[in-house]
């Protein structure tokens, strides 16, 4: 709200309201995304041999 508050150009006003269903919006957006990107990442890491990851090369 501070930034919209100290944006002044003339002939334009921005409206500083955030309503309470935007915090809901950001969270459920927020969840959606991590969990998908948990879900691909985990398929990809599943074929990943650890042991063989950990040897070093020499």
């Amino acid at each position: 709200m501070f930034v919209m508050n100290e944006i002044v150009v003339e002939m334009v006003y921005f409206k500083a309201q955030i309503l309470p269903v935007s915090y809901l919006i950001a969270f459920v957006a927020t969840f959606a995304i991590t969990f998908l990107v948990n879900w691909m990442l985990s398929r990809k890491l599943d074929v990943i041999n650890m042991a063989e990851s950990l040897k070093s090369v020499e």
